[in-house]
C-alpha cells in the first residue's frame, strides 16, 4: 500500500546499496593498507618481498579501525565517508600537483603541506557554523511568519497596548518582538572548508620550502630499488623481455 515500489525490487534496491557500501568499504581499507605498508613499515625495514604480507596484515587493522568509527555513530556513516574523502583530498590534492610538476621541491616541504591541509578541514569542520540551510550571507530566519502563543507574546510582539493607547502602556519595541518570537539566522558555510584547506597547504609549502633546510632522514628520502629488495637482481616475478625486431623482407 504505500511501498513506492514491489517488495521484490526493494530487496534488490537494499541488496544494490549494500554492494556500493561494501564496494567503497574495502576500497578505502585496502587504500589505507597499502599507503601504511609501503609508505611506513617500508621505512622500517620491510622488504618488497614481504610488503605483501604485510599489506595483507595490515587490512586487518584499518579494518578493526573502520568498524570502531562506524559502530561509534551508524547513522552518520555516509556523511563521514563524504567527509573523509574531503579530508584526504584537502590534505593530498597539492602533494599530487607538487610530485608531478615540481620533483624538487623540498619533501618536508610536501609533508607539511599534506599534514596542515588535511589539519585545517579537521579543525574548519567543527569551527565553521553549519545548520544545513546552504546559506552563507544575507537575512534569513526559520520560519516566515512569527509563532506568537499566548496573549502576553501578542502584546509583546505586536506592542498592542502602546497601539491602542492603554493606560500605563509600556513600548516593547524590537526586544519585545525578539522575546516573543526569537528566530536564529540561519547561516552555513559548507563548501568554504574544502576550498580554504588546499589554500592553507600551498601557502604552508612555500613557507617550508623556503625555510627549511633539505632533509636527510631516510623518511624523507625515495626507497631504492636496492634497498627494498635487499639484491641488485631483478624483483621476483617481473619476466623481462628482449624487444622483437620485424624480419627485413629484402633478406627474404
Amino acid at each position: 500500500g504505500n511501498f513506492p515500489m514491489p517488495p521484490f525490487m526493494g530487496g534488490w534496491m537494499i541488496l544494490v546499496i549494500l554492494a556500493a557500501s561494501m564496494s567503497s568499504g574495502d576500497g578505502c581499507i585496502l587504500a589505507c593498507a597499502t599507503i601504511f605498508s609501503h609508505n611506513v613499515l617500508e621505512k622500517f625495514g620491510v622488504t618488497r618481498k614481504g610488503l605483501l604480507k604485510a599489506t595483507r596484515w595490515s587490512t586487518v587493522l584499518w579494518t578493526i579501525v573502520s568498524a570502531g568509527i562506524s559502530s561509534a555513530a551508524p547513522d552518520a556513516t555516509g556523511y563521514l565517508l563524504i567527509v573523509s574523502f574531503d579530508i584526504a583530498t584537502a590534505g593530498a590534492l597539492i602533494p599530487m600537483f607538487v610530485a608531478v610538476y615540481w620533483p624538487t621541491c623540498n619533501p618536508i616541504a610536501v609533508f607539511c603541506c599534506f599534514v596542515s591541509g588535511s589539519l585545517t578541514r579537521i579543525i574548519l569542520e567543527f569551527a565553521l557554523p553549519k545548520d544545513g540551510s546552504l546559506v552563507i550571507a544575507g537575512e534569513f530566519a526559520e520560519t516566515s511568519g512569527a509563532g506568537i502563543y499566548g496573549y502576553d507574546d501578542f502584546k509583546k510582539f505586536s506592542n498592542w497596548d502602546l497601539a491602542t493607547g492603554g493606560e500605563d502602556a509600556v513600548d516593547y519595541g524590537v526586544a519585545g518582538k525578539i522575546e516573543a518570537c526569537p528566530q536564529k539566522r540561519l547561516e552555513d558555510w559548507t563548501g568554504i572548508d574544502s576550498f580554504l584547506s588546499p589554500a592553507i597547504g600551498i601557502v604552508v609549502l612555500l613557507l617550508v620550502h623556503l625555510l627549511a633546510p633539505k632533509p636527510s632522514h631516510k623518511w624523507f628520502q625515495p626507497v631504492s630499488h636496492k634497498d627494498a629488495v635487499g639484491t641488485d637482481e631483478e624483483p621476483v616475478g617481473v619476466e623481462i623481455q628482449e624487444p622483437r625486431v620485424a624480419p627485413d623482407a629484402s633478406a627474404v
